[in-house]
Formats: structure tokens, sequence, C-alpha cells
């Protein structure tokens, strides 16, 4: 349905090819050609009418929020989407291989739900609302406007007053051409909703510290004074740079909050429904995938280990 859906439109098959069935199946796939396209195929642009609208809707709202997901990290939009929040001034909560996209500890960034719960729009740049988040359902959306090149993190459930369906990176970037060449300034009272965030997001690291604390002495060690632990050693050691995999359920819950991510795809997970098992594979792939001598550091619960605890092995 979701393929007969997309453009171009109309009926969708599954065709199974006969050989499949009764072989013998060839040696040499006749539809693959190593190196075929000669010059990269250009992303796809924004309606120059679509970015306007966009930029009409975010100045005209005391208290936006951007929620910049996976196309972040697959398109190279960090410095993009640093720009971009800078001069909107608008608070930035990176999502799954977003997340670090900008820094965490940045004054911009927004984590406390409540700030979900009270902004008046959201800007979903490449993102998919999924289980981890309720299906955005935890934030209470009251507007959004989205952008995506996929049309899965396009969602129709959530009330939009434009989706631009284009590049994000290029979006974001005709977004801060139109900025700068129209001298665009964020209305007077974004300056009093930046602060609110930033008293929201302290008493928030605030809480975790003092959670944490409450259970330093505790013996079995308590997951919360462990994550705190795990996160500042890390921090101390390898200067924030590390990777870090999460597969555990409650445990990737409550070790998340402490990572302070820098970068985009430092943090990653299994797919939108909370998978467990991947962990070990991923932080091989991830040790080929970076620099070797990057820090890898998987989060491995029960679950976890009971599935794929043999892979440490292999």
């Amino acid at each position: 349905i979701q393929t007969a859906l997309e453009k171009p439109r109309g009926p969708a098959v599954l065709e199974f090819e006969l050989n499949a069935l009764t072989g013998p199946h060839p040696q040499v796939n006749k539809f693959y050609l190593p190196d075929w396209l000669e010059e990269p195929l250009l992303p796809s642009q924004p309606h120059p009418a679509a970015v306007e609208k966009a930029l009409e809707i975010i100045y005209s709202s005391d208290k936006p929020v951007l929620y910049a997901g996976d196309e972040i990290l697959w398109e190279k939009a960090e410095a993009e989407l640093r720009e971009f929040a800078r001069l909107a001034q608008i608070p930035v909560m990176g999502r799954r291989g977003g997340r670090g996209s900008l820094p965490e500890d940045d004054p911009l960034i927004w984590r406390a739900g409540n700030i979900g719960l009270e902004s008046d729009l959201f800007v979903i740049l490449g993102a998919r609302m999924d289980f981890f988040d309720f299906f955005g359902n935890r934030f209470q959306i009251k507007r959004a406007i989205q952008i995506s090149e996929t049309s899965e993190y396009i969602h129709p459930w959530i009330p939009t007053e434009i989706a631009v369906q284009a590049n994000v990176k290029t979006t974001i970037q005709c977004m801060i051409d139109a900025i700068k060449n129209n001298t665009l300034s964020p209305p007077a009272k974004r300056s009093d909703w930046l602060e609110r965030v930033k008293k929201v997001e302290q008493e928030r690291s605030s809480h975790l510290e003092k959670r944490a604390l409450q259970f330093k002495d505790l013996s079995p060690v308590h997951p919360a004074w462990l994550s705190k632990v795990i996160c500042d050693t890390v921090d101390e050691i390898y200067k924030g740079d590390v990777c870090y995999i999460m597969d555990a359920f409650t445990g990737s819950n409550i070790l998340s909050p402490y990572i302070k991510a820098k970068n985009a795809g430092q943090v990653i997970d299994s797919g939108p429904h909370a998978g467990v098992g991947h962990g070990i594979g991923q932080a091989i792939g991830a040790a080929f995938g970076y620099d070797k001598k990057k820090m890898i550091f998987a989060m491995m619960g029960d679950a976890g280990m009971g599935l794929s605890g043999m892979d440490v092995e292999t």
C-alpha cells in the first residue's frame, strides 16, 4: 500500500521471478554495473514558495522547536542545522542518528519533554516519529512543519501547516539563504522562550545529577549511578570522542540522559521498534566504520547478551 501511494502512484505488485523457483540461477547478475554513474545525482530542491511559507510560520511563532533526525546524519547536514538554529534562534532536539548534530552541551539544546509540550511549533527535520516518542504523541504537537526527502518520515497523523518533501540539507540551506537575503529577525518573545528552555534544561541536569548521587553507595550498583560514572569516565578519557550503542531496553533509557553527544551518529540504536540483540554486531561494524582507534561503547542488557553474547567470541 505504501509503495502504491508513493510517486509515481499506481498499482503495486509483489512478483517472484520464475527462475527464483526453478533455477538454475545465473552466476552473473546482469542488472548490476559497478560505477555505472559518472556524476552523482544532485539532491532534490524545495520549492521557493514552500521555503517562504515555512519561514513565515517559523518567524511568527513564539515557542518553536527543531526536532532533527536521521537525515541530518545521512545528508551530512550538521553545519547547516547549526547555522539555521543560531540564525533563527530555535532550540534543537537531536533524535536517533541526528542526536549530537548540535552538541548537547549547547545553550540551544532541549531534551526535557515538557519543552515539547509547551512548544507552539515543531519543525521536524528528516526525523521518524516512532515508538521511542510514542509516534509524536509524547509531545502533544499542536502545529508542525515537516521536512523530509522520504514519505516515510512525513507523518499524516501530526497537525501540519506545511510539509516539504525535499532533501533536508538543501532545504535548510535555502532557508538560511532566505533569512540572510531578507534580514529576518526572530520575534521579540523568542528570547523569553530561549531563557525558559535554558532554565528547564538546567533543572533537568540538576535532577539527573541528584538522582545518580543518591544511589552512589548502593550495593549492588544502581544503574543511574553507573550511567553517570560511565559517561563521566568516557568523557574524561576520550574527550567525548566515543560511539555509544544501545542494546538494552530499560538500561538504554537510564544511560541515554547522561550522554552528551557532540556529533551526529554518536548514539546508535537498533531502529524504530526498540529491538535487542544487535549491540555486539553493531559495535564490530562501528569499529570498522569509524577510525578503529575510536572508543566504541555498547550498553548490553540481559536480553541483548542472551541473544548475541556468543558474537563476542566470534
